[in-house]
């Protein structure tokens, strides 16, 4: 598999590299690229983010950071620093396996929809957001498509726009609270992280799928460009949490108000 994005020409070269044998890995693990290089948004410190999803671990003993079953190691391949995770890939078959049974008639917590033991949700969720934003390597581009089209993309879509509604509302109640207290300051912090998620919410209903906060403006604006009200919300989400309006009281109401007007528009 050739990338066809003119932004994506650095990564031909490590769709060849042959990392099976210089990593040491077995032939049926599954190798795929993802992060902020791939998606087009990173920069020239950026590294590329490396998975190896395996059947059975490696026998090399060392890495830079082992957790038993999910290790990280830190390379520098083909002139580009690489963060190379390792998860075993019944995990990612379990993941897409409990998100495609998803019930969202019942009561069930969306926090609960995923769970695998030695695991929480946000990294579960990020490792499927990395396998959805990826590119396969080549020696294993018909087992990543098999896997890939397996996927229920809309119960991913939904259960996350409900999980970052969810974080929504539970954020409402401490800006609330603070305020009360007349701790502004940390109100005010609250009420940004509240209009931040708000914002992963609405990306997620229109199927842009992210795991880093510190994207979620890139992403706006890029969606921005094709979503007239989405424009909308981007500018005004960018005037309320980057500039001061009013009165710190008066900053925080409006952040909670934006925050609030954003969920409301969501359809799930």
């Amino acid at each position: 598999m050739k990338v066809e994005d003119s932004n994506l020409k650095f990564l031909n070269p490590f769709l060849e590299y042959d990392f099976h044998k210089k990593l040491t890995l077995k032939k049926d693990d599954l190798i795929f690229f993802s992060g902020s290089l791939v998606e087009c948004i990173g920069n020239a410190r950026s590294d590329l983010d490396i998975f190896v999803l395996y059947s059975k671990a490696s026998d090399r003993k060392t890495y830079d950071y082992d957790f038993g079953e999910l290790k990280t190691e830190f390379k520098r391949v083909l002139e580009i620093n690489c963060d190379i995770e390792y998860w075993p890939i019944e995990v990612l078959h379990n993941i897409i396996e409990q998100i495609n049974n998803i019930n969202f008639s019942n009561d069930k917590r969306t926090i609960n929809h995923l769970m695998i033991k030695g695991y929480n949700f946000k990294q579960l969720s990020s490792l499927l957001h990395r396998f959805y934003v990826s590119v396969p390597h080549n020696q294993n581009t018909e087992m990543y498509l098999s896997i890939r089209e397996t996927l229920n993309e809309s119960n991913y879509f939904r259960m996350m726009t409900r999980f970052y509604i969810n974080a929504v509302d539970n954020l409402y109640d401490d800006v609330i609270g603070t305020m009360e207290n007349n701790d502004l300051l940390t109100s005010l912090h609250i009420s940004k992280s509240m209009l931040v998620n708000s914002l992963m919410a609405l990306l997620f209903s229109k199927r842009v799928s992210i795991d880093r906060e510190k994207w979620v403006f890139k992403k706006l604006e890029k969606l921005s460009s094709t979503d007239k009200r989405v424009e909308d919300i981007y500018v005004k989400s960018i005037v309320h949490y980057f500039e001061r309006m009013g009165s710190l009281n008066e900053d925080i109401e409006d952040i909670v108000t934006l925050s609030n007007n954003i969920i409301e528009s969501i359809e799930i």
